[in-house]
């Protein structure tokens, strides 16, 4: 991290100048050149800086992939479950029915 005062330095003559695109682009080359392209919040567009540009969509892609993936797997999972687990047996069948007319039953 670049400490204030190392940033007034730099970009003073900034200020005292009236041509501001020049220096601009000059107080960019230079922090480009010492701390490298992190520095700026949009890099340049240039061979070196590729995976800067492509890492967050590949990773939002992976991302979205791996969520369609799991979900997929788990619908399959879900589907393909045992169906007699979710039937009851007479004994059960016969509560519910004693339970539905309002009886209770020991």
């Amino acid at each position: 991290m670049i400490p204030k005062r190392r940033w007034r330095a730099i970009c003073g003559c900034w200020c005292a100048s009236g041509s501001r695109p020049a220096i601009a682009a000059q107080v960019l080359d230079f922090l480009v050149a010492r701390y490298g392209e992190f520095v700026l919040l949009k890099p340049r567009l240039e061979p070196h800086t590729l995976l800067l540009w492509l890492l967050p969509p590949l990773a939002l892609a992976g991302g979205g992939l791996a969520l369609w993936t799991h979900n997929r797997r788990r619908s399959r999972s879900a589907a393909a479950e045992d169906q007699s687990l979710f039937k009851l047996t007479a004994e059960e069948e016969a509560r519910l029915e004693q339970f539905d007319r309002g009886r209770t039953v020991a």
